[in-house]
């Protein structure tokens, strides 16, 4: 987001959420929107299903607090949920049901290198976890340990990947030390029908790792500057295998096959820097 934009709004942003329309109408913002939250929001908001009845929430980091809407503009039950009056959330917040109830929690991390996880309304046992660097990037989720429930994952200052159960306690074999300021959130592909995890740094690399930490054949990619956005897997080519684009503060935008070899035309100039996803 550019700062002149994040300038706008010093004292009360307002969140705003819009039904599209047919294309003969204007969009039309629902009732009870948009919402007043008394501090800057500078990051995106995420929609999930907190309630388990298939009502989607809007929940978003105000200042130092966590809020959520329903459909309605009226707060959920628990919220707002304050992260501490000397901290900051960064990154985005994320949102997965992690236990099979059909209701998701909701994950943010902090410049300190506290995990906050929200269940039903409230902190979830066992959380905050406080990492023992902070936080550069917001978290994701994946499962990682083959169980069918996703995991909590953030990379953190000192080069670690973490993955938390939902207990706050750590997936088996993790962290990972991958080594430099991991700055972007981490995520998960296949490549070559073995899971893998991408995370950038601050460096300009991008660590691509098995669940071991070993770096595949091939990587780590190597940008020019900080790479702030989450790496992103698909098949970019229509090979029918799994490719991996990458934006980087360098202006560069970055695309290589699952070999890490680089993709023809690119890396693509953009000619400003590239800071997310």
């Amino acid at each position: 987001m550019p700062h002149a934009n994040r300038r706008l709004a010093l004292q009360t942003v307002l969140v705003l959420l819009a039904l599209v329309a047919p294309t003969s109408r204007a969009a039309t913002s629902l009732t009870g929107f948009p919402k007043r939250t008394g501090k800057p929001i500078a990051r995106s908001a995420v929609a999930a299903d907190l309630s388990g009845n298939g009502d989607h929430a809007l929940v978003a980091v105000a200042g130092d607090r966590l809020v959520a809407y329903g459909t309605d503009g009226q707060a959920l039950a628990g919220f707002p949920i304050s992260l501490g009056s000397k901290d900051q959330a960064v990154g985005d917040p994320a949102a997965a049901d992690m236990d099979g109830d059909h209701k998701a929690e909701v994950a943010v991390a902090t410049a300190s290198g506290k995990v906050f996880l929200i269940s039903g309304g409230a902190v979830a046992p066992g959380f905050p976890v406080k990492l023992e660097a902070g936080c550069a990037a917001g978290p994701s989720f994946a499962d990682v340990d083959g169980d069918g429930k996703p995991e909590l994952l953030v990379g953190d200052k000192g080069g670690r990947l973490h993955a938390l159960k939902k207990t706050g306690k750590p997936a088996p074999g993790f962290p990972l030390t991958l080594g430099g300021v991991l700055s972007s959130s981490v995520s998960v592909g296949v490549l070559k029908g073995d899971l893998a995890l991408a995370v950038g740094t601050e460096e300009g690399t991008v660590h691509v790792v098995d669940l071991h930490g070993k770096s595949l054949p091939g990587f780590p990619l190597a940008a020019h500057f900080a790479v702030a956005g989450a790496p992103a897997f698909g098949d970019l080519d229509d090979d029918g295998r799994i490719d991996l684009a990458v934006a980087s503060k360098d202006f560069n935008l970055y695309a290589v096959d699952e070999d890490g070899q680089k993709l023809r035309g690119f890396p693509v100039v953009a000619g400003f820097a590239i800071d997310g996803a």
